[in-house]
C-alpha cells in the first residue's frame, strides 16, 4: 500500500517537472530569439555604417578639377530588398561607359530593410561638383567626390533612411545618411539614430547630449558622442557631463 502511495506522488512530481520545465523552456527561447535579433539588428546597422564610410573614401582621391563628370571614374553603394525579400547592399564602380558591382553583403536570414518595399532599392553615387563653391574642407582632399549627386547635380539637404529590423520581433535600428549634417554643406554623413530604450521615459528626461541641453532626449536625431542625465549647465543652453 505504501509503494502503491508513493508512485502515485512520484507521478505528480514528474508532472510538476515537465511542466516547470516546458515554461522555462518557453521563456528561454524567446529570450534567446530576442537576444539574436537584437544583435543581428545592431551588428547590421555598424556593418552598413562602416561600409558607407570605406565607399566613400574610395572617392576622395578622385574629381580632379577640369575634367568632366562623364570622365570621371566614381565609386557608389545601394541597399536593396528583392522580390525573395532577401535584403542586402553594395558598392559599385562606374565610369562613363561601364559599372562594375564590386561587393555585396547580404543580411542575415531575420534581419531585413523595413522600409523598402518587395524590389526596390536606393543607389547613391558619390560625386563632386565642380561648378559648386563648396567650402574646403580641411580635413580632407581638395576635389574629392565625397559628396553625393543625383541626375540634376549634387545633392543638398537630402535625407536618406534605412531601417534595419528583425524579422522576428520589433525591435529596429534606423541609420540616416544626411547630406546637411555638417559645416561643410552638402557633404553627407552616415549614423545611427540613438534613443532611449525605453519610450516613456523619453517624453520625460533631460539630458545633456553632445554637450548641448535638451528637455527631450528622443527629440535629437544624430550621432550621440556623449551623453549623460547628470550634468552642469555651462549657459546658453550648454552642459558638461558630471
Amino acid at each position: 500500500m505504501l509503494k502503491k502511495q508513493k508512485s502515485a506522488f512520484t507521478l505528480i512530481e514528474m508532472s510538476i517537472v515537465i511542466v516547470l520545465l516546458g515554461i522555462i523552456g518557453f521563456f528561454s527561447i524567446d529570450f534567446l530569439i530576442d537576444t539574436a535579433s537584437k544583435t543581428a539588428v545592431a551588428n547590421t546597422g555598424k556593418d552598413i555604417v562602416q561600409f558607407f564610410q570605406k565607399v566613400q573614401d574610395y572617392n576622395v582621391v578622385y574629381g580632379i578639377p577640369g575634367i568632366s563628370e562623364g570622365n570621371q571614374t566614381y565609386y557608389g553603394i545601394g541597399f536593396e530588398r528583392d522580390t525573395d525579400n532577401q535584403s542586402f547592399y553594395y558598392s559599385f564602380k562606374k565610369t562613363a561607359s561601364s559599372k562594375q558591382i564590386l561587393e555585396t553583403f547580404y543580411l542575415p536570414n531575420n534581419v531585413y530593410f523595413s522600409n523598402f518595399d518587395l524590389g526596390e532599392n536606393l543607389e547613391l553615387r558619390f560625386c563632386a561638383d565642380i561648378n559648386y563653391d563648396l567650402q574646403v574642407d580641411p580635413n580632407s582632399n581638395v576635389g574629392g567626390m565625397e559628396y553625393l549627386c543625383d541626375d540634376d547635380g549634387l545633392v543638398c539637404s537630402e535625407l536618406f533612411e534605412i531601417d534595419v529590423k528583425s524579422k522576428y520581433t520589433d525591435y529596429e535600428k534606423n541609420i540616416f545618411i544626411n547630406t546637411s549634417k555638417t559645416q561643410y554643406s552638402c557633404k553627407p554623413n552616415i549614423y545611427i539614430k540613438q534613443e532611449a530604450e525605453t519610450s516613456d521615459l523619453c517624453l520625460a528626461v533631460v539630458g545633456c547630449i553632445n554637450g548641448v541641453i535638451y528637455n527631450n532626449i528622443c527629440a535629437f536625431e544624430g550621432e550621440i558622442v556623449d551623453i549623460c542625465y547628470s550634468f552642469t549647465d555651462l549657459g546658453n543652453n550648454t552642459c558638461s557631463c558630471n
